[in-house]
């Protein structure tokens, strides 16, 4: 919570309270670097694989659902109205 109260605090004017009254200034490691992956280590074609893959991944199946929308949703009946077979009916009869 400390970090948060101390953002904006000058980090210049911090370090030179902590010359002055002893302190040892530590850099303080971010500890999500421990737990992922570190990819300044990877090559481009890695990163690139990785990137694409999980892409690839996430929009699989957005597509997919997309491309079969026909199929997944109920079948509708095929079948006019009475009343639009009476008008054309109708309009028949007046054309010939």
């Amino acid at each position: 919570m400390i970090h948060r109260a101390l953002v904006n605090v000058n980090p210049l004017a911090v370090a030179q309270r902590a010359r002055a009254s002893g302190i040892q200034m530590v850099r303080q490691i971010h500890k999500g670097q421990e737990s992922v992956p570190p990819m300044r280590w990877m090559a481009m074609p890695e990163k690139f694989t990785l990137f694409f893959g999980i892409a690839f991944t996430f929009l699989s199946y957005p597509t997919y659902v997309m491309l079969n929308l026909n199929n997944l949703r109920p079948k509708g009946e095929d079948k006019l109205s009475d009343e639009a077979y009476e008008e054309r009916d109708r309009r028949l009869a007046t054309r010939g």
